[in-house]
């Protein structure tokens, strides 16, 4: 028997294998952005930088010592002068990088006012603002120093003849110059000026009546500003931090540096004040008319009684775009009314007035002053004794390179009084007389060299 069977006819089913999808690769991770970091400073140049700093300073303030009528005797290097050093703390004589005497003889009894300057140098915070806390070791040491002198020289006399000022690279924070002002006035202060004059306060341990009169006594001087905001006193102040542009002028300088050197080392530590004949011998100077050859002889005069054109020139004058000529008769007032116009300007901006008669002495061969060989070289180094710019000795007496040596120092007087301030001008007033033909053809040449170096002022 045959038994029907039923063929099963289910079909397979082939799956075909899927592709290996390739895993998508990890995404490397992002590196972190390493922060800029200033290169690190080398603290032995640093240090010496600093030293060079002090040097190059100290050089500059002592061309003050040679400008006619200055008031300025000595500088004492590396601590006060010699005979003051029992009087002071070991402190004061470490803490002062130079002691400025003025009036009398350079030493605490004699002179009329005394400056203790320490003189702070960073290249690596050159722009970062001066605060109470990068002060407080100096003010500490300052304060020491005063107490120490108002105990061997007696108060009223302490009171009368010490200063004490910073010097810095770097620009003043205004909080600090507030707090300074706010503690010596006792006046309130707020926010951070209040925190600044706390800090000063703690670093010279002094209260009350004690701490505002050391606090008026106090300067502290940066490129950007001083803590008066007395704009003259603040052009006298500031030097040009700049190197010597010209080889004679680095030379002269180098000179007075290696002088300032020797004061500061060793072998001089019983002689380390500079006067007047030290910084002569150090340019190779005979006498001070050699860098000086034409000072002012303008004759002596009762009460002034100002003219009605006076305030219109003085409002005039700073905003010149040519040369302004004020003429008279002789006898008039002319050299009294230039007199006036300095006096007045020089409260806002740096004056020069140049007395191109003086007296009748340009007649004389050996004054010659309406030659730019003598003029010129009065003029520069009228500036550079106020710490404007480099000294100017001519060693020629062609007038194009005398001419041009003379515009390189304006340029630095202008740069170095525009670090003080951007409304400070440079204002140069010449004094003529044209009252014979001798005397109108000097006024011709000075005429000459005067127009040629305006077209500098006027740009500026």
């Amino acid at each position: 028997m045959a038994i029907a069977t039923k063929k099963s006819t289910t079909t397979r089913r082939t799956v075909t294998p899927r592709k290996a999808v390739p895993k998508p690769k990890a995404s490397p991770k992002a590196k972190r952005a390493t922060p800029r970091t200033r290169p690190a400073v080398d603290t032995v140049r640093a240090s010496r930088d600093g030293h060079e700093f002090h040097e190059a300073w100290v050089a500059r303030k002592c061309l003050g010592l040679l400008l006619p009528g200055a008031e300025l005797v000595g500088i004492a290097v590396e601590g006060f002068a010699n005979e003051d050093q029992r009087g002071v703390s070991n402190e004061g004589n470490e803490i002062a990088d130079a002691v400025m005497y003025f009036g009398g003889r350079a030493n605490l009894q004699h002179a009329e006012r005394v400056v203790v300057v320490q003189v702070k140098y960073s290249k690596a915070a050159e722009h970062r603002p001066f605060r109470a806390a990068d002060a407080k070791k100096t003010i500490g040491k300052f304060a020491r120093t005063y107490r120490a002198c108002k105990t061997s020289l007696g108060t009223e006399k302490a009171r009368a003849k010490l200063r004490f000022e910073l010097v810095t690279n770097r620009p003043i924070e205004p909080a600090l110059v507030e707090a300074i002002e706010g503690l010596a006035a006792r006046s309130p202060l707020k926010g951070d000026a209040k925190a600044q004059a706390k800090q000063l306060a703690d670093a010279c341990k002094l209260t009350g009546k004690d701490l505002a009169e050391f606090a008026a006594r106090l300067d502290m001087i940066g490129l950007t500003g001083d803590l008066r905001e007395n704009k003259q006193q603040l052009a006298l102040t500031l030097v040009d931090w700049s190197d010597a542009k010209d080889h004679m002028a680095r030379r002269r300088l180098a000179d007075i540096r290696e002088m300032a050197r020797d004061k500061a080392g060793l072998i001089k530590q019983h002689r380390n004040v500079i006067v007047r004949t030290d910084v002569l011998a150090a340019l190779g100077l005979s006498d001070d008319k050699d860098l000086l050859p034409a000072s002012a002889s303008f004759p002596p005069i009762g009460k002034e009684v100002d003219r009605v054109q006076l305030g219109d020139a003085v409002h005039r004058i700073p905003q010149l775009t040519r040369p302004l000529v004020v003429h008279a008769e002789g006898g008039y007032g002319k050299t009294v009314f230039m007199n006036s116009l300095a006096a007045r300007l020089g409260h806002e901006h740096e004056t020069i007035l140049f007395d191109c008669f003086g007296m009748g002495q340009y007649r004389a061969s050996d004054d010659s002053r309406h030659l730019p060989s003598r003029g010129l070289v009065h003029i520069a180094n009228e500036l550079a004794c106020r710490g404007l710019c480099d000294p100017m000795l001519p060693s020629t007496s062609n007038s194009e390179d005398i001419l041009r040596a003379f515009r390189v120092r304006l340029e630095q007087a202008v740069a170095t009084l525009r670090r003080g301030s951007a409304d400070r001008q440079l204002v140069r007033l010449y004094s003529v007389s044209c009252g014979t033909r001798q005397s109108h053809q000097a006024a011709s040449e000075v005429k000459g060299w005067a127009g040629r170096c305006v077209s500098l002022d006027m740009r500026r």
